[in-house]
């Protein structure tokens, strides 16, 4: 049977996804960085901006790399990646860490239904001269 989670525990098991990957990406010498509503959150507000529900990190596409070809092989993990390098039907341009214990069901132009996620934003270095 389902349970539906609160706001809060949402947040929670986000929080958990979040350390997942501190250690993970600790361990593996990968570097990773919070964004968007999620920093401002962390700074501002000491944890999630208020009406926010998420949690957004950024990854040189060099870690994100890594993490793509690495993470998965943790067998037993209750948490996985998904993006378009592993599962071609996934459409969108970036990654998620995925708790597979949640379903959670999402509405853009396809519908999603997978578990409670943080986003995984992959950035290019750029140079100028």
């Amino acid at each position: 049977m389902r349970k539906e989670l609160s706001v809060e525990e949402v947040k929670e098991r986000e929080l958990e996804l979040l350390k997942t990957l501190h250690e993970f990406c600790d361990k593996n010498g990968l570097r990773y960085y919070l964004a968007y509503g999620s920093l401002i959150g962390a700074i501002r507000h000491k944890g999630f901006i208020p009406w926010d529900d998420d949690i957004d990190v950024l990854m040189p596409y060099e870690d994100y790399c890594k993490l793509i070809q690495l993470f998965n092989g943790n067998s037993g993990s209750q948490y996985q990646l998904i993006s378009r390098e592993i599962n071609k039907e996934y459409y969108l341009p970036y990654g998620k860490l995925v708790d597979t214990g949640t379903v959670m069901k999402e509405e853009l132009n396809v519908s999603l239904e997978i578990g409670i996620y943080l986003d995984i934003f992959p950035f290019y270095n750029l140079y100028i001269q």
